[in-house]
């Protein structure tokens, strides 16, 4: 088992007009070895793959590869609480129905990934084109690497701070570049899941700040004036060997969960 906690990994973080990408070594005590942000046109996702290829190709030994997706890349709808739910084709046949309706787009051409569904409670459903997952496969492939996670960047923070809210109601804002969603949290429990534009502000009239008499919790590595948001509302990671929240904070969107 040594070998494995020492082993080398790496997290990539994908958005929709840049890459991050984090080598680590070790899983008990992480240490970030090399830190890559690269750039390309918003849009050309695609681009990012060659960054990643050749990062790779330069690597000296094989690594298990941990990648982040940006909000921009997925799309999550949650399911109204039933029995039903609980049984896979019907959950799928609705989440299909509602990505539809809701995004205007075709289930054919996105894989869907259920939270796990608690009595009571709205499940969610997250959705990944099959495409942008094929080529993921296919990088690792090339580069004879092991994929072990593709996760939603929301909810590697959801796990990161899941102890704060489940003990509140409240509303979870995670800050990306041009865009902020907005998790409706209930006791640790996802009742509802927004996406929307940001254009770098969110000044709030009251401290603490609230949305609709809710207090929030706010996960944006990269500081902007929020009037009325306490110290005690924002997420922040720990920092770490080879990582520091002052002067890597950008590349918390692909370190959550490791700090």
């Amino acid at each position: 088992m040594l070998p494995l906690w020492n082993s080398a990994r790496a997290r990539i973080y994908l958005a929709e007009d840049h890459v991050l990408i984090c080598l680590l070594n070790g899983h008990r005590k992480p240490q970030v070895q090399e830190k890559i942000y690269v750039a390309y046109e918003k849009g050309q996702l695609l681009g990012a793959f060659p960054i990643v290829d050749q990062w790779l190709s330069e690597q000296k030994k094989k690594l298990t590869l941990e990648w982040v997706l940006g909000g921009a890349l997925t799309r999550h709808i949650v399911l109204p609480w039933s029995e039903q739910v609980i049984h896979a084709e019907f959950r799928q046949t609705l989440a299909d129905a509602l990505l539809t309706r809701q995004f205007q787009l075709e289930s054919q051409y996105y894989e869907v990934r259920f939270a796990h569904a608690s009595y009571g409670q709205p499940l969610l459903a997250t959705f990944v084109e099959k495409e942008l997952l094929q080529a993921i496969l296919n990088l690792a492939q090339k580069n004879q690497c092991v994929v072990k996670s593709i996760e939603p960047l929301s909810s590697l923070v959801w796990d990161r701070f899941l102890k704060v809210l489940e003990k509140e109601e409240s509303y979870l804002l995670i800050i990306e570049q041009q865009r902020i969603s907005i998790i409706h949290n209930h006791y640790g429990h996802i009742s509802d899941i927004e996406l929307k534009p940001f254009d770098g502000t969110y000044n709030f009239t009251k401290e603490p700040a609230t949305i609709l008499g809710k207090p929030i919790r706010m996960f944006n590595p990269n500081p902007f004036e929020a009037i009325g948001l306490t110290s005690d509302q924002q997420l922040w990671l720990e920092s770490g060997k080879g990582f520091s929240i002052e002067d890597d904070c950008a590349y918390s969107y692909a370190l959550c969960g490791v700090f």
